[in-house]
């Protein structure tokens, strides 16, 4: 086990997907294919079992690239938080988020980003970037409840606004 492969806060577990068994893996590959959470991925493209087993299978040996599953109560999966070209010197890394669709807790969003904050001081992370669609106004919205910031805005087929939060 890496180190950072697992977290748990009170009642929200943070389990890496390097952890999880096969049975749980491909039913988070079905909320990544699922139409609603694929169409904000920067890949939209439907990921095949294989493709989405051998991505796990490489995470095991990569430590700038962290993907957790987020359950309250070790059982009650809220989505999925993950960290991404992680730079241990600069202390920065990439976030990415999604819940669970048609999840059945409302606010499951605002339970991961909550949480999180305590991963970034675990792992000494204080400058966290991502991107997002600039048209994904709910995300957008999200994203700047939670304290980021807009450093820049990209045109193209989408345009993509990336964003900045210093904790």
């Amino acid at each position: 086990m890496r180190e950072f492969d697992f977290f748990s806060f009170e009642n929200i577990t943070f389990t890496s997907f390097t952890l999880l068994d096969e049975k749980k893996l491909l039913e988070i590959l079905d909320w990544r294919n699922c139409e609603t959470v694929r169409k904000e991925m920067f890949n939209s493209s439907l990921i095949s079992n294989k493709e989405h087993m051998a991505f796990v299978e490489k995470l095991k040996n990569d430590i700038n690239n962290f993907y957790w599953l987020v359950a309250l109560n070790g059982d009650l999966d809220l989505g999925v938080f993950y960290l991404n070209n992680i730079n241990f010197i600069n202390c920065s890394a990439e976030l990415g988020i999604y819940t669970v669709p048609d999840g059945k807790i409302k606010g499951s969003g605002s339970v991961i980003m909550i949480n999180a904050l305590m991963i970034y001081s675990l792992m000494n992370i204080n400058k966290i970037y991502l991107q997002v669609f600039s048209d994904n106004k709910k995300a957008v919205k999200f994203y700047l409840k939670h304290g980021f910031q807009v450093l820049n805005e990209f045109r193209g087929e989408r345009d993509v606004l990336e964003m900045f939060l210093a904790v």
